[in-house]
């Protein structure tokens, strides 16, 4: 399903200001660091929000890209 929704992002019918809600970071991928932050970067750059719930609530829009420390939590969740 999130492949479908990727294409749909870069499709442009997703519109940006949109939301993915996740239960938690993890949940975007399972196939390494490298793969989750590239898919994480895609959304976030097509102007897609992304809230995840666990362990708890957190919002990344595009200004998250440039926060540095911000994106600690994102790349410490993809290695778990």
């Amino acid at each position: 399903a999130l492949g479908r929704f990727l294409e749909a992002v870069r499709a442009g019918d997703i519109k940006p200001g949109s939301i993915l809600l996740v239960e938690a970071l993890d949940r975007i991928s399972r196939e390494g660091v490298a793969k989750a932050q590239r898919l994480f970067h895609e959304i976030l750059e097509g102007g897609v929000e992304i809230v995840c719930l666990y362990p708890y609530e957190m919002k990344f829009n595009r200004d998250s890209l440039n926060d540095l420390v911000g994106l600690l939590i994102p790349l410490i969740a993809f290695h778990l």
